[in-house]
Parts: C-alpha cells; structure tokens; sequence
C-alpha cells in the first residue's frame, strides 16, 4: 500500500508487511514477496529512488544473516523488469546490518 509522506521528506511510503519469523510458516517466501511488492509498487508509481529498511529484521525476528541476502538478491532480481525505479538505498541502523548488506551487494556487483 501507498500513502503520503506528509513532511518526511519524500513523497510517498510503501507499507510492507514482513513475516513474523518464529511465527510464519513461510518467513523466507514471504519475505520475499514483501521486498518484490514494494519494489514493483514503486516502479508502478514513477518512483525514481526507493529506500527500504531490512524488513522483519527488528521486532519481528527475522535473523539479519538470513534476511539480509533474500532482502538483496530479491531487490537485484527485479532489475530488468523495473521502468522507473532506478535507486534503491537500504537503510540500516547499525554497522552490523550495514556490514551485512555490503558484503551481500559485493557477492552480486
């Protein structure tokens, strides 16, 4: 789903639900599908830079060592099919997580 931004600084949020990982019968797949809808929903929108945090990965449970690399390869996967979108930036909150999708971005760049 799409909203407005309001003042935050950008024109829209895409809200995602991620996968409660103890919880979830599938985390991984449907983690996946909660990365590729965002991703594709703001292609569809015209939106040309899309920042996207490491979803599930707090409250939720999901192991960064596991999210981490579905959360890039799916975002990597998309990249012939996307029209508008042409930056997406993945924001962390610690230099753990920043390590983690460094060292993932350089396994595929």
């Amino acid at each position: 789903m799409r909203t407005p931004a309001f003042d935050l600084g950008c024109r829209f949020i895409i809200h995602a639900l991620g996968p409660k990982y103890l919880f979830d019968e599938d985390p991984a797949g449907n983690l996946t599908r909660a990365v590729k809808s965002a991703i594709l929903l703001a292609d569809e929108n015209g939106i040309r830079r899309l920042a996207m945090p490491a979803i599930s990965t707090g409250v939720y449970g999901y192991p960064p060592e596991e999210a981490v690399p579905l959360i890039v390869n799916t975002a990597w996967s998309l990249n012939d099919r996307l029209v508008s979108l042409e930056d997406i930036r993945f924001v962390v909150s610690s230099n753990q997580m920043l390590d983690l999708f460094d060292n993932e971005i350089h396994k595929i760049s």
